[in-house]
């Protein structure tokens, strides 16, 4: 929905974590989310705004969170240095 898409970004989502914004500021309920990690090597583009060289291993993030009717809400792909990434998660079964 494009409308979520400009909510996000006026709640500065270049800098913040999704969910927190999804869950928090916009108060949506998130009944799962898919989340794909794999490595992937630096295009031109990538090097240019992480400031590395092309071909540098990075770490390459898909999430796509779903609302409690299971609609997805959104697709986000992002990119990581290696170094500079951590991630932690709560599983709970």
């Amino acid at each position: 929905e494009p409308e979520l898409g400009r909510k996000l970004i006026d709640l500065g989502v270049e800098t913040q974590d999704v969910m927190t914004l999804l869950e928090e500021k916009l108060e949506l309920r998130l009944e799962r989310t898919h989340i794909e990690a794999s490595a992937v090597a630096a295009n031109r583009m990538h090097a240019a705004l992480l400031r590395m060289a092309p071909g540098t291993p990075l770490l390459r993030m898909r999430f796509v969170p779903y609302d409690m009717a299971g609609r997805p809400l959104l697709f986000a792909e992002v990119y990581f240095h290696p170094d500079k990434f951590s991630y932690r998660a709560v599983i709970r079964r």
